[in-house]
Parts: structure tokens; sequence; C-alpha cells
């Protein structure tokens, strides 16, 4: 089965123009492990409804993309330039689309060979072939197997940050 059978496939392509005032995700905002670092409200560009995120969108860069981005919780901003979003049917579980796409990311790239930027059209989007769908009890089941693993790695990396603040605390008043 093909993505584009299964699921909507927004490339952004915002225009300039003065238009009221708007939250945009650009492509140095994503991070692994659905990070956004920031979100950043401009008004120079023409919003676009289809190009608004919505809860369960799965996020990729067009330019070299290495991991995705469910969003999963409620979000008011727009994707900028070099970005597409995955927008599942109701016939594949969002968290599982995301799964496969992530895993199958190189699929992506199939028509990218040689260049120095790889990019991701429309073409390989649309031929890319997700397979047989497992039932939609399963297809939950896999895709909240891997948004868990995801929120577990993103809690540890937190964790991890904050044992560092509290052993470089601990070493300062030490010496003190």
């Amino acid at each position: 089965m093909l993505l584009k059978e299964i699921a909507e496939i927004i490339f952004s392509f915002p225009d300039k123009g003065v238009d009221l005032t708007a939250d945009w995700i650009y492509p140095a905002f994503l991070q692994e492990e659905n990070v956004i670092t920031e979100i950043k409200t401009e008004y120079e560009f023409k919003t676009n409804p289809s190009c608004k995120i919505e809860t369960g969108d799965i996020i990729i860069k067009r330019i070299q993309p290495q991991f995705v981005n469910y969003i999963s919780e409620k979000m008011d901003a727009y994707i900028g330039q070099n970005l597409v979003i995955v927008r599942a049917s109701n016939r594949i579980d969002s968290k599982y689309l995301a799964y496969l796409l992530e895993r199958d990311l190189s699929k992506l790239y199939k028509d990218t060979a040689g260049a120095i930027l790889t990019a991701i059209n429309r073409k390989c989007f649309d031929e890319f072939d997700v397979g047989g769908l497992p039932p939609i009890e399963k297809q939950k089941a896999i895709g909240e197997l891997w948004w868990l693993e995801k929120e577990r790695k993103k809690l540890y990396q937190q964790l991890l940050i904050k044992e560092k603040q509290q052993l470089e605390y601990r070493l300062k008043n030490l010496v003190k």
C-alpha cells in the first residue's frame, strides 16, 4: 500500500507577505525524540490553513531527514519552508505510521542518489510503500510502543541533565 493512499501529504511553501502574527516551526527547531526546541512568532509569511499543525501529525524535514517528529498535543503553529506534514487517514493509526516512516526513512531517498543535499520530493512520499496493514488494534499497540520508547528516551535525557545540575550544585557547596 502506498503512503498517498492512506495519508495526506502536505508540503509547506509559505508565501511572503504581511499576515496576522503566527507561530512557525522551522527545520532547525526539530530534534530527535520528538523534541521541538522553539517556536518562532512572525508576521512576514501568509498562513496556509492546510499547513497548520494538528494533533497526530507527523512532521518530516525535506532536506536530509533522519527522524520524524510526531505531534502528540495541540499546537497553535504552522510548518515553515522545507517541512512536510504527513497526516494519517482513518485507515491507519498515526503513531504506527510515524513508526513506519522513521523505520524506513531511507526508502524516501530512492530518487536522490548523487545529490549533495538530499531533498525528498513529492514523488518519493507518494510512492513510499508502507506494505500491508495489520489490524488497527495491532497498529495501535505497535505505535504506542514506539511512542513510549521515544518518551522514555526524552525523559531519560532530562533526568541526566537534572542529575548533572544536582552534582554540580553539591560540588559547588562542598568547595565553599
